[in-house]
């Protein structure tokens, strides 16, 4: 698993590992983060997600973090994303990422 903090930009607030599959790459994501926009959007820990905005999941966590940082906070991006047998689409509207706390 690969964690990303980037600044400024669009937030989701899912962490996860790249996945390739015979139909292509995934994120299958391993953490939600509470109170972020991918729990308010619904998505879970082991959802697989197979696009973002119709585009494809990018090779790495890192590029795939880049990317939706290009996006606003606000901005509304459709995911696309296996769980279970099945295949399901949700929006999720991005977030500015929280101050990080102190430890």
């Amino acid at each position: 698993m690969t964690a990303v903090t980037v600044s400024g930009g669009g937030w989701i607030g899912v962490r996860g590992e790249i996945v390739a599959r015979e139909d292509g790459r995934y994120l299958v994501v391993s953490e939600v983060e509470p109170g972020s926009p991918a729990e308010t959007a619904g998505l879970v820990v082991s959802d697989a997600i197979s696009t973002v905005d119709g585009f494809g999941i990018h090779p790495t966590f890192p590029e795939f973090a880049r990317w939706v940082q290009l996006h606003p906070p606000g901005s509304t991006v459709k995911i696309t994303f296996s769980r279970g047998d099945g295949y399901l689409a949700t929006e999720v509207v991005l977030g500015e990422r929280p101050p990080a706390s102190p430890r």
